[in-house]
C-alpha cells in the first residue's frame, strides 16, 4: 500500500517559501520603520539611562515586533484567503515602489507602510463586488485584532512589570494602535488602497466599517486614555505613539 504524503500546514494554506520570505522581509522593514519612534515612545520606554539588554526593554521590544507582525501579516493573509475563496491565485509579494514610499514617508516624519501587497488573479476580479470583498478582508482582520487588543489591555491593566498581565497590557497597547492605524490607513478611499475598492463595491459596508473603527478609537481613548498621533515629528520627548 502506497504511503500517503504528509501535507504541511503551509501547503494547506498555500503558503510557499518565496511568499513566506517576502512576508518576513516586509515584517522586518516595518519594524525598522518604527525604530525612530520606538526610541522615544513610552511603549518601549527607552531613555539614555537604560540598557538595551534590560529585561523590560527587551520584553517591550519583542512584544512590539510580534504586534507589528500580527497587524501587518494577518491583514495581508486576510486578503489572500479571501481571494482564494473565489478560486483566485493569490500571493504576497514585495513591491519595490512601496518600499521606496515607506522609506520616504518615515524620513519625512509619518508612516505610509506599503512594503508589499497580496496580488491575485481570477476571472472574477473584474467584478466590483468580488474586489470589494477581498479588499474588505484585510481591514476586517484589523478590526478583530484591535477588539481583542482592547480586551488584553483591560485584563492586564495595573499588573506588575514583566508579569503575565503586564505582557497582555503592553502587547495589547501596541497591537491596538498598530491595527487601528493600519486599518484606517487602508480604509482611505484613494489610489490602490482597500477603502477605494470597498466604497466602489458597497457604500453601506464602507461606512459601517468606518464607524466600527471610530468606535474602537473612542473606546481606547475614553476607556484607557489611548490617544492617536500619526506623525513622528510631532512627538515630544517622552510623548510617543499614544501621547502619554
Amino acid at each position: 500500500m502506497e504511503k500517503m504524503k504528509k501535507i504541511s500546514i503551509f501547503d494547506r494554506l498555500q503558503l510557499y517559501p518565496s511568499e513566506i520570505a517576502a512576508l518576513g522581509i516586509a515584517w522586518l522593514v516595518i519594524i525598522l520603520a518604527f525604530v525612530p519612534q520606538a526610541l522615544i515612545t513610552p511603549i518601549l520606554a527607552f531613555t539614555f539611562g537604560n540598557s538595551f539588554f534590560e529585561p523590560e526593554f527587551m520584553s517591550r521590544a519583542s512584544l512590539m515586533a510580534f504586534a507589528i507582525g500580527g497587524a501587518f501579516i494577518l491583514h495581508e493573509l486576510g486578503h489572500k484567503f479571501a481571494a482564494q475563496r473565489f478560486k483566485a491565485r493569490a500571493a504576497f509579494q514585495i513591491d519595490p515602489r512601496g518600499l521606496m514610499i515607506t522609506a520616504l514617508s518615515v524620513a519625512l516624519g509619518f508612516y505610509l507602510l506599503m512594503p508589499g501587497a497580496v496580488f491575485w488573479s481570477s476571472n472574477l476580479s473584474k467584478y466590483d463586488n468580488i474586489r470589494g470583498r477581498v479588499a474588505a478582508a484585510g481591514p476586517v482582520v484589523n478590526l478583530l485584532l484591535a477588539s481583542i487588543s482592547l480586551g488584553l489591555i483591560a485584563i492586564g491593566e495595573g499588573a506588575e512589570t514583566l508579569s503575565l498581565g503586564w505582557i497582555f497590557f503592553t502587547f495589547g497597547q501596541v497591537s491596538f494602535f498598530l491595527n487601528i492605524y493600519l486599518g484606517l490607513f487602508n480604509m482611505l478611499p484613494i489610489w490602490v488602497l482597500d477603502g477605494k475598492k470597498i466604497l466602489t463595491w458597497n457604500t453601506t459596508v464602507y461606512l459601517t466599517m468606518m464607524v466600527m473603527f471610530v468606535s474602537l478609537v473612542m473606546a481606547g481613548w475614553f476607556g484607557f486614555g489611548i490617544r492617536f498621533n500619526f506623525f513622528i515629528i510631532s512627538f515630544p520627548p517622552g510623548g510617543g505613539i499614544f501621547g502619554f
